[in-house]
């Protein structure tokens, strides 16, 4: 299907995949990939503003609600 839509590179870590394709087109394969950042998600509490926070914490909050 690869070669059909013209890619130029598939990932895949299967042997048998690679012994196909290559070198007619280039098999990546996870080890090629690059690693993820660090700290992929943000600190949820970085410069949290407590200054407009209800009873709970929480920002915008109403009791009654």
């Amino acid at each position: 299907m690869a070669a059909v839509e013209r890619a130029t590179a598939i990932y895949s870590d299967d042997e048998d995949i690679r012994k196909l394709t290559e070198p007619r087109m280039q098999v990546i394969g996870i080890e090629d990939l690059p690693l993820p950042p660090e700290t992929p998600q943000a600190d949820m509490f970085w410069q949290f503003d407590t200054s407009s926070a209800g009873p709970e914490g929480v920002s915008g909050y109403t009791e009654g609600r």
